[in-house]
């Protein structure tokens, strides 16, 4: 083992990748400790292939300063037998090698992993007890190729009492879910401020501009506290506020300050969590409606991420056969920078003008027209939005809290958007269609 490493080590692998493959080098071949089996072959393998895809990087414009800290959280890691955090933290090195560098070239398709897909992780009526019920459907997705997890949490959650944080239970998933699931290749974090068409956060600075200092500096020491969670090493992307442009469309004299906001919290973002790509999420029709809030935050940003849902002004599902030129647009507004989904979906009710089928040929339609960005590696993940149905005592309270009318268009809408029933438990057509492409596109073939 440690000839093979001394032969694959290019002299461009300086720095901290040296370190990791030093720190492993010493590790293997060697007899292990009591109670200590050595490094997994699947960390083994892991760091192998950061050595072979380096230099493919590097020639795109990555460098060795960015992965650093990460290879040095390897090192300390493995010297602690913590094998398991170790190789949580190489895939984030692996995720740097797969995603766009920062000055917007690139990186070869050739040296990129598969597309993370999969969709929201909601559960259905009868499911089963505390953590299974999770894992019950973080099986389904293994099952099926599908590797990304995402969840959301909101500031006023963490933080009810201001400086003392409520983090143990909002970030359960890092170290009760996400480790066991070695295949997935993105985490999702969506740190909400903003929520749509309202604020999430402190009801002590719920009044306060977005510029102001105290409430930049709480924000800042909120960040510092998630940076500290056991498990947030596995986390791959980060995106703060939800529908940013919503609320911002209604508050006009709102959006510069929230542009300090962000740009201020993204670079500290990146200060404590090396690796971890920062955005914020916007809604697709918000891209016409508002083009300079769109080319400003996505300055600020490594990738743009967008929510889809192709509806007209009362909750009607427009044609599928709209689709395409919708996301080619997002695609081209996107320009150099890689794109996301945290939300895509299209409700199956006949009250939205819809259908089971035509939920179906919508999924055929995302995967479809999406194919040749995937095969150019632009995309960073789809969460489809999403697996169940929301339940539905779900609704009233979220549109009286969004105030949203047309309460029943909007609620057949959200009670007909999964995949899966939330009342039987039964898949959709569209989970079939769901599958398809999902395989389509791990394995290299065209979607259908």
């Amino acid at each position: 083992m440690r000839e093979r490493f001394r032969k694959t080590v290019s002299p461009i692998l300086t720095g901290a990748l040296l370190v990791v493959l030093a720190t492993l080098s010493a590790h293997c071949g060697q007899p292990p400790e009591e109670g200590d089996a050595g490094p997994p072959p699947s960390l083994q393998r892991k760091l192998e292939e950061i050595t072979r895809r380096v230099p493919g990087w590097v020639a795109a414009g990555g460098t060795h300063a960015s992965i650093a800290p990460l290879g040095q959280q390897v090192d300390a890691y493995v010297r602690a037998h913590q094998y398991r955090d170790a190789e949580a933290v190489a895939d984030r090195i692996l995720a740097m090698l797969n995603a766009q560098t920062r000055s917007g070239r690139d990186t070869p398709a050739s040296v990129r992993r598969s597309t993370p897909v999969a969709p929201g992780t909601n559960l259905p009526r009868d499911h089963a007890p505390g953590l299974q019920a999770f894992t019950n459907v973080l099986d389904m997705f293994a099952a099926q190729r599908m590797n990304v997890f995402g969840f959301p949490v909101d500031w006023k959650d963490l933080e009810a009492t201001p400086r003392v944080y409520t983090l143990d239970q909002p970030f359960k998933p890092l170290t009760l879910v996400v480790p066991r699931y070695p295949t997935l290749e993105a985490t999702v974090l969506v740190i909400r401020m903003i929520d749509t068409n309202a604020r999430s956060m402190p009801s002590d600075l719920s009044t306060r501009r977005f510029n102001d200092p105290e409430l930049i500096e709480r924000f800042t020491a909120l960040l510092d506290a998630i940076a500290t969670r056991p498990g947030i090493e596995r986390v791959t992307h980060v995106l703060l506020g939800n529908e940013v442009d919503a609320y911002l469309r209604n508050r006009r004299d709102e959006a510069e300050d929230f542009i300090v906001f962000f740009q201020s919290a993204a670079a500290h973002l990146r200060e404590r969590l090396p690796g971890v790509r920062v955005g914020t999420i916007v809604t697709h029709d918000g891209v016409r409606a508002w083009p300079e809030l769109f080319q400003r935050l996505k300055a600020a940003s490594d990738f743009v991420d967008y929510t889809y849902y192709p509806i007209n002004g009362n909750w009607h599902m427009r044609p599928v056969r709209e689709v395409q030129a919708d996301l080619e647009f997002l695609a081209q507004q996107a320009a150099n920078k890689p794109f996301a989904f945290t939300e895509i979906g299209y409700s199956a009710s006949p009250v939205n003008g819809s259908s089971d089928a035509q939920q179906a040929d919508f999924v055929r339609a995302v995967f479809r027209s999406l194919a040749p960005y995937q095969r150019a590696g632009r995309i960073e993940f789809i969460l489809y939005h999403t697996l169940y149905d929301y339940p539905p005592d779900f609704c009233g309270p979220y549109a009286a809290e969004q105030g949203i009318a047309r309460q029943e268009e909007f609620c057949a809408f959200v009670e007909h958007l999964g995949l899966r029933s939330y009342e039987t438990g039964g898949a959709r057509p569209a989970w079939d269609a769901f599958v398809e492409g999902t395989r389509s596109w791990s394995n290299g073939s065209p979607a259908s």
